[in-house]
């Protein structure tokens, strides 16, 4: 059997009737099993496709492809090859089904290896240029699954110019309101990696913007703290909500910085914001955290006793403290004590400026020997003085104790 064929092919929706006559050279159909008929008259759903024609090669019609779908399939023009062990020695060669190849020997026109056209002609189509798809029978294991691979194979000693691309997507004439990529999934399939550049692969980036590109680097959530940058099932750069804009230094750690909607730069993880703006532009430095603490040393402080500790032991006020040199709050206070005040009685630590104690507080009962105050803080004014006030029960234990707090300048 001779039929006329194309040397590079061109499959336009509808498609061209296999009967035509089209310019080529001419070839014969020798082996055996080789089948070119027509495909059933019509579809069956979930089952068979219709095909107007088709060739075939092998045990498997190309009808088979309507049992992928459970709707009607219909197909122009089919093919089918069917490769077994016998096709052995191909190595990394490819063996395909069609095989389409042109030859640009100095033509000025753009020439095209293999083209689909889809055509739309009534509203609310749907068209698509070409689908590719990759499947298995079921239960198998390590197969290479891939849907298209494009390769670019510059012979040796040839210069490339700068419109050269892997993949180059256009969109004419009107304003799509779709991306120009989309990765999907669908009945329960999921990708490891959306995108991924294999290391040396490239040399300037594995995404690069250009200047001037509208939009630059976009990512959208649903809302506060959707990810941007994703890593190890934890974001690295999120947006915050009306907390701003968020960077983790690793995941399953708090936030590492923050920049928020009032225009500071936060260490969220102190508290504190280390850069902050004012409306007209103006930038104030503030700094990070640091502790200070104290101790009674080595004398034990009696129950019943009121006395104020620094790195000292005095029952006045004034005799034991130290002066504030600039605007200061005092949080976390933290107390560890070398014994137990006893059943029924209390140590109750406080921190005092002035005199006067303040919020900042926390008690050792019973047999505890620790206590903190992680919610209340106390304010400090440069020039006042400021102690830690030791208020013992009438029958409590004598003591040691060890006290730290955080100490935030203003």
């Amino acid at each position: 059997m001779k039929y006329k064929t194309l040397a590079a092919l061109f499959f336009i929706t509808p498609s061209v009737c296999f009967g035509q006559t089209v310019p080529g050279p001419t070839y014969t159909i020798s082996r055996a099993d080789d089948v070119l008929t027509a495909g059933p008259a019509s579809p069956t759903a979930g089952s068979t496709a219709q095909v107007d024609s088709a060739w075939r090669q092998g045990s498997t019609d190309i009808s088979v492809v309507g049992g992928f779908f459970d709707d009607n399939v219909y197909i122009g023009q089919g093919w089918a090859r069917t490769f077994t062990p016998a096709d052995t020695g191909k190595g990394n060669a490819g063996s395909a089904a069609t095989w389409s190849l042109a030859i640009n020997n100095g033509s000025p026109q753009q020439v095209v290896g293999n083209m689909s056209w889809g055509w739309a002609k009534k509203n609310n189509s749907v068209i698509f240029g070409s689908n590719i798809v990759a499947t298995t029978d079921q239960n198998l294991s390590n197969v290479q699954a891939t849907g298209l691979e494009i390769d670019i194979q510059p012979g040796s000693g040839t210069s490339l110019n700068g419109a050269s691309a892997g993949l180059i997507v256009n969109n004419w004439t009107v304003a799509n309101p779709s991306s120009a990529i989309s990765i999907n999934r669908d009945s329960g399939g999921t990708w490891a990696v959306g995108l991924q550049c294999a290391p040396g692969s490239v040399v300037e980036g594995c995404v690069i913007f250009p200047n001037g590109a509208a939009g630059g680097a976009i990512f959208k959530g649903s809302g506060a703290n959707s990810a941007s940058i994703y890593n190890a099932s934890d974001y690295l750069i999120a947006n915050e909500g009306t907390n701003g804009f968020a960077i983790k230094a690793q995941s399953g750690v708090a936030n590492h910085l923050v920049l928020s909607s009032s225009g500071s730069l936060q260490l969220p993880q102190y508290g504190r914001g280390v850069l902050t703006t004012d409306a007209s532009g103006n930038v104030t430095a503030g700094s990070a955290p640091s502790f200070i603490g104290g101790n009674n040393g080595a004398i034990a402080i009696l129950g019943g006793a009121t006395t104020y500790i620094l790195n000292c032991v005095n029952p006045t006020f004034g005799l034991c403290a130290a002066v504030a040199p600039l605007d200061a709050t005092i949080k976390n206070l933290f107390v560890v004590t070398n014994t137990a005040a006893g059943t029924g009685q209390q140590y109750t630590i406080t921190f005092a400026t002035n005199i006067s104690s303040t919020a900042l507080s926390c008690t050792i009962s019973d047999a505890a020997t620790s206590c903190s105050d992680k919610t209340h803080s106390a304010n400090v004014i440069a020039g006042q003085q400021y102690t830690i006030k030791l208020t013992s029960s009438a029958k409590a234990a004598p003591v040691n104790l060890t006290w730290g707090a955080e100490l935030d300048t203003h």
